[in-house]
């Protein structure tokens, strides 16, 4: 029999479930224009990186996991190092933007020990594949607009990163979670509107698409053979591929140019004009560049970010937190905005603000993270969202937004939540 306490407990749950799945379906519908709405003269944004702080610090009393207590530990450690050391330069909260990335893997504990159901969260994820698609691409509601630009910072689509992000996971769930033909009719629904969409709008969504496709066939190929595989040979695979693109790279041509200068009343820059070059990519005295403009506009911030590193001796822990980037100070990288702070890679950005030291610490994070998954579901089919998912955000600023790092770790803590 069930006495008064548990009912209690029962509903108390009942109540939470509902309150948290109506703050996930805000976030995961209208992400930056709910998040940018003003309570108290503090963004939602801010305060939900605000909870992220605290619950960062508790999960590293409360979890009961030596290895990712460790991790945590690590992590924090080096923040508060860098933030004691220009500790009386801090003038902003700009040092807590800036390190938004640690803060959000706290949602990762959360989902791992939240008691949330699993299905709740896959009907949240399916709906609002179904609103986004409506709001983004047929109507977006003029009364919904209007809000978000009276009581927020700023009105704005969903970007394509996002998109692909919540069609991943809702894939992903869904090959868990149901049978095999609700599966297909998800995926087959979702990917006649959702596939024509993520291949033209971004090329960082296109090829994250073709990456998504091409493990799950390798994955089906080696699952109906009973291929061995495991992570050490996983992880031999990248290295040599890694080597092989490389060694690609250094065999490119070297461009010849012409500079012309272009003159404004904020800045003078210097534009290489290109006299002969028939490749996609080339070097240029030591520097990988791209006849795509885009494409060029991140390699230049990418290497001359970790150029200043290597030169100013910030290899070990990186730039300073409480400030951007130098490179990005520059107008023309800031964007026509002028409010881009971002390298437009989550790597290359975590390596540019805390050095080797981090970027070790996220990597053994995300291991932790996959042996975790294989020992409570003996698959590594983990690694096909997570892959995609690293590559898209290795061409935009998705993962020092709110919402994508939010609903990224918090899908992969319910992954391996053995109480939900």
């Amino acid at each position: 029999m069930i006495n008064k306490g548990m009912k209690t407990q029962i509903k108390n749950f009942k109540i939470f479930e509902l309150i948290f799945g109506i703050f996930l379906f805000l976030v995961l519908i209208f992400g930056r224009n709910f998040t940018g709405i003003y309570i108290f003269n503090y963004r939602i944004g801010e305060l939900i990186v605000g909870i992220q702080i605290i619950l960062f610090h508790y999960f590293i009393f409360s979890s009961n996991e030596k290895y990712f207590k460790y991790i945590l530990i690590s992590i924090l450690s080096l923040f508060y190092l860098k933030a004691f050391y220009v500790i009386f330069d801090i003038k902003d909260l700009n040092i807590l933007r800036f390190s938004s990335s640690i803060w959000s893997i706290s949602m990762f504990f959360l989902g791992k020990e939240i008691f949330f159901n699993k299905k709740v969260y896959l009907n949240l994820l399916g709906l609002s594949l179904i609103f986004l698609y409506l709001f983004t691409y047929i109507n977006y509601p003029e009364i919904l607009i209007n809000i978000f630009s009276n009581y927020g910072d700023k009105f704005d689509f969903a970007k394509p990163s996002d998109l692909f992000l919540i069609f991943c996971i809702t894939l992903f769930f869904s090959y868990k979670q149901l049978n095999f033909r609700s599966f297909t009719l998800i995926l087959i629904s979702s990917s006649f509107f959702y596939i024509p969409i993520l291949f033209n709008q971004s090329r960082g969504t296109n090829v994250s698409l073709l990456c998504l496709f091409l493990l799950t066939i390798l994955y089906t190929i080696f699952k109906r053979f009973n291929l061995i595989f495991n992570l050490r040979k996983i992880l031999i695979l990248i290295i040599l591929t890694s080597f092989f693109i490389g060694f690609t790279l250094q065999n490119l041509n070297e461009a010849t140019f012409t500079n012309e200068v272009i003159e404004s009343n904020i800045f003078t820059l210097e534009v290489e004009k290109k006299e002969s070059i028939g490749n996609a990519f080339y070097i240029d005295r030591g520097f990988l560049y791209s006849n795509d403009e885009n494409t060029n506009w991140r390699l230049t911030i990418w290497q001359t970010a970790i150029k200043d590193m290597f030169k100013e001796n910030l290899w070990l822990v990186g730039f300073p937190i409480h400030q951007e980037i130098p490179i990005m100070r520059h107008p023309y990288y800031k964007t026509i905005f002028l409010e881009n702070y971002n390298l437009h890679n989550f790597f290359v950005q975590f390596f540019a603000y805390f050095g080797f030291l981090g970027i070790f610490l996220i990597i053994s994070f995300f291991y932790l993270i996959i042996k975790k998954y294989i020992y409570i579901h003996k698959s590594i089919d983990i690694l096909l969202v997570m892959i995609p998912i690293f590559l898209v955000s290795s061409f935009d600023s998705s993962m020092e937004s709110v919402r994508f790092p939010l609903i990224f770790y918090f899908s992969l803590g319910l992954l391996i939540n053995t109480k939900s």
